[in-house]
């Protein structure tokens, strides 16, 4: 990242609660990402989540 200067401000805090929402959402079973409502609308929403958004994911993650 330090010869490409583009490739830094691509990667920031945004792009990293990204992957981590989008992970967490692709372990999920398809069973329960049809049938609760929270991991649907992160799905819906697609991306810019929120840091509580994926706190939120992980917290789920716990329930089951």
């Amino acid at each position: 990242m330090q010869d490409n200067g583009d490739a830094a401000k691509y990667i920031n805090t945004q792009f990293v609660v990204n992957i981590l929402v989008w992970y967490h959402l692709a372990l999920m079973g398809e069973t329960v990402k049809l049938t609760d409502p929270r991991l649907q609308r992160l799905i819906c929403k697609a991306n810019n989540f929120t840091l509580q958004e994926l706190i939120e994911i992980v917290e789920i993650n716990g329930e089951l």
